[in-house]
């Protein structure tokens, strides 16, 4: 898993800290992981659109704001939605999404695994 000196690397100081800031204000919500895409609102002067991509040895390989940032390095959003990552992930409070934990080739009875994976989710994750 990437680490906090990642995320310091990717954006410049002044991101950096302001990232800090939103993370430890809890600014960073609906945080939701599909695969290895991390995605979530981060609420600042508005509320932008945020995601992370992480390779397979879950470093982060690209990333993503709808904000206008547009200077040195990644935006305080995505500091943020990193360090947030990073958290949730040590304490478990992320989960995968339930459809990338089914291998839909290798079902013999769909019925079966459905109902098994609809019992094991949160309420977040179902529709």
């Amino acid at each position: 898993m990437f680490s906090k000196k990642d995320v310091q690397q990717l954006a410049n100081s002044t991101s950096y800290q302001r990232g800090q800031s939103y993370f430890n204000s809890g600014s960073v919500k609906k945080i939701k992981r599909t695969g290895n895409v991390f995605e979530a609102v981060v609420h600042g002067s508005e509320k932008y659109d945020v995601s992370l991509t992480l390779d397979k040895k879950e470093n982060i390989e690209d990333y993503d704001c709808d904000c206008p940032y547009d200077y040195d390095g990644a935006c305080k959003h995505i500091v943020a939605l990193g360090l947030t990552v990073l958290d949730q992930t040590a304490t478990g409070k992320i989960k995968q999404d339930i459809a990338q934990t089914v291998d839909f080739e290798e079902i013999k009875n769909p019925k079966i695994i459905f109902t098994q994976s609809f019992k094991k989710a949160d309420d977040s994750q179902k529709i």
